[in-house]
């Protein structure tokens, strides 16, 4: 798993669902 890969997707879901 690419931790930089899903901190990315996480960040990404945050600021949409923001």
């Amino acid at each position: 798993l690419n931790i930089s890969g899903w901190a990315m997707m996480i960040s990404l879901g945050f600021f949409a669902a923001a």
